[in-house]
């Protein structure tokens, strides 16, 4: 059977016949090949043994130690067993292989090998060994190797795209150059070192994740690049500046070459076609580049929420009592929205220190939590946290046992909550247990008082802003008329003066302003939750938003959105029969805002692809179809 070109790589001859030929060479009367002989038996004998797990081929240096030939001898009888002398036959086979070397880094040597009667005529079972080791010390070189960057990383690539070959300042290419030595020269000669050698190492460095392979589909690309997120930050933002200056010459959009979203946009405007071989070399990098470093980046930014998260109900959890939010030591402004939309911890408003502040408790520490309102009770009849592991609404997770003893410490503290000489007859007589209904009204009293509590500190804090609003006005006018004092004055009556009076306190009462407050803040919540929702890839309705407002049924929802929400929350309706369908969806305008375009391509994309499909899924089409619709009608009737 004849072998293929690059089997050729593996394949010596028959070890008798090259015996056979060897020996005749060296027999040759004008003494040409002297000493041609030791040198075949030596690496014959290093190749008889090579094990796996042990032992090694020789290099030229090794072979210069072992034997008294000169350097001129050694490489004019190595060319001659290799193939590349005046017999063109191989008697031994040379392959290129990596020896990392602490503070000189990757070194090229070439090793030879006799394969014995055990692998007949193909060396396939060393050079696959040797892909291994290779492997090991390129992992070596590339954990110490000092990534490229700055101004040398910049005049590199700015020259390769100037030559036109910019993709052979890739990882896949400089560590394809490495192996090929000088003694392979022909283009055969590159494919078949190629295919045996350098080919099985990157793919097994890009296995272990030392490489990386990036591609695009449009422009159509493929490249292996070091995995190192710096050092592609850096080739990309030095791209984008080539972009920006070179193709799109802009000056000052540079810093948008850091949008990934916005270049790719860009580069979608340009004549691809007419541009320098380098220039379309840098579109296509860059259209593989940027969506990689953009969910590189994404990712990065969901494990750095995902550790605040963590920080913050590890916190919450040890804290075994209902706590301050702001007292949390890793307290930020997002902190509220990330304990809220755990799904592990209970919130609620409530008010210490003459403010109303936001107490929360992590559904692990409730039995603590429970223990610690008991004892605090107990010590000294304080019932504060009771009453806020009521408004927390603790008892919807407790388990049975638990329960109980919580709902006997709720009796004991409303108990003490009648007035003196009632708890004293009831104790006297044996009657201090609260019946259902009365513990009930009583329940709501506690709860009334906290409410109105919670709504008089919000109502003076509403009545401070304002009276510090009309202040500011106030000086703002005498400023005003101080710069202009001989302007004329409007007359009594006057619309100046009308517009003026709307401005003062009396326009709208301090209830009125604070129902408006807390309604902006439940919106701004509600919005929260929607994007959260729509970020982990699920379909938000009604029934995602109640659990998070308990005050708040179906109805009252409802009537809240609309008339709250109908400019910052829109809804569709998704035409399939599924239960989970038969409320309509909800998304919050900014999420449309910085989504938008890239929810409405998805969408189209699933759509065509279940068009197309020879067995479509009806559900993912409904699904696709019903946003691609919405956005399409929202966006046209937006002019976006």
């Amino acid at each position: 059977m004849e072998k293929s070109p690059a089997d050729s790589f593996l394949e010596v001859l028959d070890a008798d016949e090259a015996r056979e030929l060897i020996q005749a060479m060296e027999a040759r009367g004008d003494f040409k090949f002297k000493g041609i002989q030791n040198l075949y038996e030596k690496i014959a004998d290093w190749t008889s043994k090579f094990t796996a797990s042990s032992g090694t081929l020789p290099g030229i240096d090794q072979l210069k130690h072992d034997l008294k030939l000169s350097d001129d001898k050694i490489k004019e009888y190595l060319m001659e067993l290799t193939g590349r002398g005046s017999s063109k036959l191989r008697f031994v086979c040379s392959m290129p292989a990596a020896d990392f070397v602490k503070g000189r880094g990757l070194q090229n040597i070439t090793v030879y090998c006799r394969p014995g009667p055990a692998d007949a005529t193909s060396a396939r079972r060393y050079v696959q060994d040797f892909v291994g080791r290779n492997v090991a010390q390129c992992s070596k070189w590339l954990e110490s190797r000092k990534a490229a960057s700055g101004s040398l990383l910049s005049e590199a690539l700015l020259s390769s795209i100037e030559k036109g070959n910019l993709h052979a300042s890739l990882a896949g290419a400089e560590i394809s150059r490495f192996f090929y030595s000088d003694q392979y020269k022909s283009n055969e000669e590159k494919r078949e070192v190629y295919v045996h050698v350098i080919r099985p190492l990157i793919e097994q460095l890009l296995r272990d994740g030392k490489l990386l392979l990036l591609r695009s589909e449009q422009p159509e690309f493929k490249g292996v690049y070091y995995n190192n997120r710096a050092e592609l930050m850096e080739r990309y933002r030095i791209l984008a500046g080539y972009v920006y200056t070179r193709l799109l010459q802009r000056q000052d959009g540079l810093k948008e070459g850091l949008d990934f979203e916005s270049i790719l946009a860009e580069i979608k405007g340009l004549n691809v076609a007419g541009l320098s071989e380098g220039a379309k070399q840098v579109v296509q990098e860059i259209c593989a580049l940027a969506p990689y470093l953009k969910s590189v980046q994404h990712q990065e930014e969901q494990k750095k929420k995902e550790a605040r998260v963590n920080d913050v109900l590890t916190e919450l959890a040890q804290a075994h009592r209902p706590v301050n939010i702001e007292r949390l030591k890793n307290y930020t402004a997002d902190t509220p929205g990330l304990i809220s939309g755990s799904g592990v911890a209970l919130m609620t408003d409530y008010v210490e220190g003459g403010k109303v502040v936001q107490m929360a408790l992590h559904k692990n520490a409730a039995a603590p939590a429970v223990q610690s309102a008991r004892d605090l009770f107990d010590r000294s009849g304080d019932d504060t946290e009771i009453r806020i592991l009521s408004a927390l609404g603790v008892e919807r997770i407790l388990n049975h046992d638990l329960l109980k003893v919580y709902s006997d410490l709720e009796q004991r503290m409303l108990f003490a909550r009648l007035p003196f000489f009632v708890r004293l007859w009831r104790s006297l007589f044996g009657s201090d247990k609260l019946a259902a209904e009365e513990a009930k009204k009583l329940k709501s009293k506690v709860q009334k008082e906290m409410v109105d509590a919670r709504i008089a500190v919000e109502t003076e804090a509403a009545r401070r802003a304002q009276k510090k609003l009309v202040s500011e006005r106030m000086k703002a006018r005498e400023g005003k008329a101080e710069e202009q004092p001989t302007k004329k004055t409007t007359q009594p009556g006057t619309a100046e003066e009308a517009a003026d009076s709307d401005e003062e306190p009396g326009g709208s009462s301090p209830e009125a302003q604070e129902k408006e407050k807390k309604a902006e803040e439940m919106l701004a919540r509600m919005i929260g939750i929607l994007d959260e929702a729509w970020q982990r890839g699920e379909l938000p309705n009604r029934e995602t938003l109640l659990p998070h407002f308990p005050e708040l049924d179906e109805n009252l929802l409802i009537a809240f959105l609309k008339k709250h929400g109908r400019k910052d929350i829109f809804s569709y309706r998704i035409h399939h029969d599924k239960p989970e369908y038969q409320w309509p969806v909800l998304i919050s305008k900014q999420y449309i805002r910085k989504n938008g375009r890239k929810l409405l391509e998805k969408a189209k994309a699933e759509a065509d692809t279940q068009r197309k499909a020879s067995m479509p899924n009806q559900e993912k089409f409904d699904v696709a179809s019903a946003l691609e619709d919405f956005l399409n009608r929202l966006m046209v009737k937006k002019g976006a």
